[in-house]
This record gives C-alpha cells, structure tokens and sequence, in this order.
C-alpha cells in the first residue's frame, strides 16, 4: 500500500526518463511545490497542541522519498537557458498557476558545480531521512529539532543553487 502512495507523491523514474527539457523542469517544479507542501505540513503539525503524528509521518515520508529523487530532476539542458525551437529563452511554468511565476530558479551551478550539488544533496537526503526516523517514534520535541535541521538543510542548497 504504501508502495502506490509513495508513487503518487512524485514522477515514478521512468516518466521523466524522456521528458523534453521544458516537461523536466515542470516535473521539478511541480515535484518541489510537493515537498515543500510536505514541510509545510510538517511546520503546521508541530506548532498545534495536539499534533497529529501520522501525518508528520505521511509528510516526513514524502520528503524524504523525493528529496531522493533531485539529482535526476536536473539533467543536462534543463537550466533556465531551456529554449524553444527558436532559441529565444523562455519561462517555463509547473502548470500550476498561483504556485509559482512561470521559470525555473536553478541556478547555472547546479551544473557547473555538481559535486558540490551533489554534496548538498546528500545533506538534505540525510536530514530528510533522520526526520523520518524521528517521525516514527512520534516524539515531539525531537521532531521540532530535525524539523528545524531538515530546514537548514533545504536552505543550504537554496542559498547556493537557487535564484
């Protein structure tokens, strides 16, 4: 069963394998809109009285599941120079109107610096699956703690790779 869950949080590999660059970069937005609605979640758990931990543990799984996956979210050519057949530039959306203005925010040194990428991604996946760990002894203070340890970690990869 959560098998079939874990599927719907994100893109099973297969579907992004031969996505065009402008798909990819609405796969990696709509997939970073999902963990960050799972952090989300996980945030507004831990600030009610009465948390409700099977839903921090849902959230923590999904977080951890596809924060997995980002290095595949970014291959070759999906930078924010993705053009049409033209060559101008252009602004690709995740197909979501209200979630976000229409362009990727990676930037060039996702690529260019990819072992530091990869470094940082290693990081948030650690993070992410110490905060999935905790989720499932549904103790709260330690779950406030990583909570705030998978947020530095988010926020060490933004302040370098994301506009």
């Amino acid at each position: 069963m959560l098998m079939g869950v874990t599927s719907s949080w994100g893109t099973e590999p297969g579907d992004s394998q031969h996505a065009s660059p402008a798909e990819m970069i609405k796969i990696r937005i709509a997939n970073f809109h999902k963990i960050g609605e799972a952090f989300k979640g996980i945030r507004d758990q831990l600030r009610r009285s009465d948390p409700v931990i099977p839903e921090i543990q849902e959230f923590a799984g999904r977080i951890e599941s596809l924060g997995s996956q980002i290095p595949t979210w970014f291959p070759p050519g999906t930078d924010a120079r993705a053009q049409d057949g033209n060559g101008t530039p252009r602004r690709i959306s995740s197909g979501d109107p209200g979630k976000d203005d229409g362009k990727t925010r990676a930037k060039d040194e996702i690529w260019s610096q990819r072992s530091a990428f990869e470094d940082a991604h290693r990081r948030f996946v650690s993070e992410a699956q110490k905060m999935n760990e905790v989720a499932k002894t549904g103790d709260g203070a330690a779950l406030a703690k990583q909570y705030q340890l998978l947020g530095k970690a988010c926020k060490n990869c933004h302040n370098t790779f994301r506009e």
